[in-house]
């Protein structure tokens, strides 16, 4: 009896280095990241680069990470075996409070990025969003800040009501992003042929 064995190929070969030039602040030197051949390259201006293969990657972890001037960040979080870890955002730092959108290539970047670290490191732990504890550490937190704001609000109410106003409007505007945040960044595994849409800019 014959049996019909599918046949599982390899992702087809990159046409040149993928590339993707990153800088998350003004504490780190521009760099671009390369995939090729199962590897990945780091180019840093002013250092040496530095080269591993993809099968070293044991967790690629995907999340929405804003900031009051950066209300559109997404992360890419890769860990090695050793321990090292690479931290790759949509936005380039140009300046102080200046950040260029890439959300465009930097899409495309996570598509090829997960594509082959799921062929050369299999067991790669793919993730969305932060860990339970993390997750439930940061609610915990905004709850008590909101409960200290609206303590705040109702003493200046009577004394400072320009002081009451800043203080509501503050809750009014960080309390859209803080709601994306939560229900973006809940811990769930994905393979390498699925990325949930929450975890990439639109």
């Amino acid at each position: 009896m014959e049996l019909d064995i599918p046949i599982v190929p390899e992702p087809p070969e990159l046409p040149k280095a993928f590339s993707y030039l990153a800088r998350l602040s003004a504490l780190e030197a521009e760099r671009t990241y390369q995939i090729r051949s199962g590897h990945f390259t780091i180019l840093s201006k002013g250092l040496a680069d530095r080269t591993f293969p993809l099968s070293d990657i044991v967790e690629l972890r995907l999340r929405f990470q804003p900031t009051r001037i950066q209300t559109n960040r997404y992360e890419c979080l890769l860990k090695q075996k050793n321990g090292q870890r690479i931290k790759i955002a949509n936005e380039l730092y140009q300046g102080i409070a200046d950040f260029s959108d890439q959300s465009n290539s930097y899409r495309e970047w996570i598509h090829h990025l997960v594509r082959e670290v799921g062929y050369h490191s299999p067991n790669c732990r793919m993730v969305t969003g932060c860990t339970a504890p993390v997750w439930w550490g940061y609610l915990l937190m905004l709850l008590a800040v909101y409960a200290f704001l609206i303590a705040l609000v109702i003493i200046f109410a009577m004394a400072i009501p320009a002081a009451a106003i800043t203080k509501v409007v503050f809750m009014v505007v960080m309390t859209p992003l803080a709601f994306r945040w939560f229900r973006k960044n809940r811990e769930q595994r994905f393979n390498a042929t699925e990325i949930p849409k929450d975890v990439l800019p639109s």
